[in-house]
This record gives structure tokens, sequence and C-alpha cells, in this order.
């Protein structure tokens, strides 16, 4: 059987030479190598190569297959192991000088290896460069928290479209029917979401507005915290704030919708969507904050009630800031300022499913 990536690296490397860099670096290791052995071996599409040793090999969960959340969330909790012994790591090397020469040695030999072919030269290259963001204690530069993340994220996406969306379309509906309606919450019997489309409404899925509506959520709290700014970024700041208060009434009426909560229920809870954002939480880089909070969506709903976004006020006077600039001197800033005003108002909206009858 070969050997996981990262060991076959440390063993081309000789990183292991002296007990005292085994004893510091071992549960650090560990972690490495039980998450590269809790994913598939890797695989050929095409010209593209997906390989264990960085992850890209984990399967994303496909809405019509049984089961197929299991890899994900697998790799999920592996490389949340790993990204916790990185950070007792992180610790021991700010605390202990001889870890971080350990932790230096090891990652210099890392980089000596990884221009190897196949996975060890893969593994030395992902775990040189992850070892690298501890020692410089940088987890936005962290493969690992990364690749967490967009685990993570391809996680959550697929179990919001399962309680939220219509049941995927199968291939022959004349003959197959409702094949794929247990691959689905009944939420799409009683709701669905409305967005304009060149002025005209279309239908929309709820899932893909909700994640839309916490970007939106998420902008509109850092421009509260640039009321100075000017020119095309005060376009930028403005529009978020419109489209924030937009996207705080779209979440606001989305998670206190009747029987929302009973449907969602009955088809397993919100507790897997708020066990990946959990991860997020902790481990993945700030890149990842927006999907904070489904980390606890009881908590989410009654921070909308009680005003967690921008306000109707504050729309307003956003848009009348908006139009201001768009009278302004400034060419450039007036255009997108238009533009951004145009667009404030094009956004999602929940409706009764009997409503496209």
């Amino acid at each position: 059987m070969t050997r996981p990536g990262f060991a076959a690296a440390t063993a081309a490397a000789r990183a292991f030479g002296e007990a005292s860099v085994d004893k510091a670096l071992e549960p650090w290791a560990a972690a490495a190598c039980a998450a590269e052995a809790c994913v598939a071996p890797p695989v050929t599409q095409g010209r593209v190569r997906f390989r264990r040793c960085d992850f890209s090999s984990v399967a994303p969960p496909c809405d019509v297959a049984r089961g197929s959340e299991r890899e994900t969330e697998a790799a999920v909790t592996a490389l949340g192991k790993a990204a916790a012994a990185g950070d007792a790591l992180s610790a021991a090397i700010r605390t202990a000088p001889d870890t971080m020469d350990a932790a230096r040695a090891l990652r210099e030999s890392l980089r000596r290896v990884s221009h190897m072919n196949g996975e060890t030269g893969g593994a030395a290259a992902f775990w040189g460069a992850e070892l690298d963001a501890i020692l410089r204690d940088r987890r936005d530069a962290s493969p690992v928290r990364q690749r967490l993340g967009e685990l993570c994220v391809s996680g959550l996406r697929f179990h919001l479209r399962r309680l939220l969306n219509q049941p995927p379309v199968p291939q022959n509906p004349a003959t197959d029917g409702a094949i794929y309606d247990w691959s689905r919450s009944r939420v799409h019997t009683f709701l669905r979401v409305e967005i304009s489309v060149n002025g005209e409404p279309s239908e929309g899925a709820l899932a893909t507005e909700l994640a839309g509506a916490l970007v939106d959520l998420s902008r509109a709290t850092l421009a509260r915290a640039a009321p100075e700014s000017t020119g095309l970024q005060r376009v930028d700041d403005l529009s978020a704030l419109a489209r924030g208060a937009l996207a705080h009434a779209f979440l606001h009426t989305l998670l206190t919708w009747p029987f929302l909560d009973e449907a969602v229920v009955e088809a397993g809870g919100w507790a897997p969507v708020e066990r990946l954002a959990a991860v997020l939480v902790v481990h993945a880089p700030s890149a990842f904050e927006v999907w904070a909070p489904l980390a606890d969506v009881s908590s989410l709903r009654a921070r909308l009630k009680a005003g967690l976004g921008p306000s109707e006020n504050e729309k307003r006077a956003a848009l009348r800031a908006l139009q201001a600039l768009g009278r302004g001197a400034d060419a450039v800033v007036a255009r997108e300022a238009v533009r951004a005003n145009a667009a404030a108002f094009a956004y999602a909206e929940c409706c009764p499913a009997e409503a496209e009858e």
C-alpha cells in the first residue's frame, strides 16, 4: 500500500532524524497523515489530475446521490483536526525555541523535495506551505484552512439546496415524475423566491439567494464602519448599505416564514448547516466569514429581528446619497452612482408557492 503523500514527503526529506524533532512535531504530522488518509485516491479527468495531497480529489456532494455529502464532511472533520493541530504547534513554537527550530528545519526539508513528481512532491509543497503559514502565524495563508473553507462551503451549499430548493428536474420528466423528491424538504411546496430580471419577475433558487443575502449583509457591515469614504468607494459603500437593508429584510422574511422550521426539522434540521458553519468560524480564513451567521440559525433569526442589518431609514438615506452623487460633477462617480441606485432595487422576494399558479 502506498503511503500517504505527507508520510512519503517527510520520509524523502528525512525530517525526523532526531527524537526531539519527532516529539515536537508528531501530533501535527499525525493529523496531516490522517487527513490525507480519509480522502479518495487521486483521480484523473481528461487532462486534469485531482490529488489526495491537496484534497482536490474530494468529490463535491451530488444532489441526486444518497449519502454523497459524507466524503466532504469526513474531509472537513479531518482538516479541522489538522488545523487544530496547527494551532497547537503554533502555540508551542511561540514558547519553545527548539520546536521553532525543528519546524523551520522541516519546512526547508519539504521545500527541497517539493519538485518531486506525484503525491510526494505535491504533499511536500502543500504541507511545506502550511508549515510556513504556521511559523509566520498567518492563518489566511494556510492552504489547509483555505481548502477546509472551500469544502465547508461546498457542504453548506449542498445542505441549503436540500432544505430550501425545488427538487432537481429528472432527465425524462414525463416518465420519471417525482423521482428526486426524496432529495429535498417540502419547503418548496409552500415557499418560492422571485427575482427581477430586466424588470420582469423570474423564479430563483432560495439557497442561492440566501447565500447572496449573507454576502450583502456582510458588505453592509463593512460599509457601516466606513462612513467617511469618498469617490467610487463611497458609491460602493452606499450601494452596500442599500442592498444590505434589502438582504436583512429578505433573510428575516425567509427565516420567519410560516411552517419553514417544521419542514426543515422533518428533513433533518439545521444541524448539518450549523455544524459546517461553526467549523468555518473556528478554523477558516477570514474570507469565509460571510457564512458565520449560519452557525446558529436561531440566533441569526433573533439578531435579524433585533436589527442586525441596515434599517429601512438607513436604506433611504443611502439611496438619497446615491441620487445626490448621481447629479455630481465627477462623471465617473455619477455614472456608477446611477447604476448602483438602479441595482439596489433589484432584489429577491419570498412568495407563497401558490402564487405561480
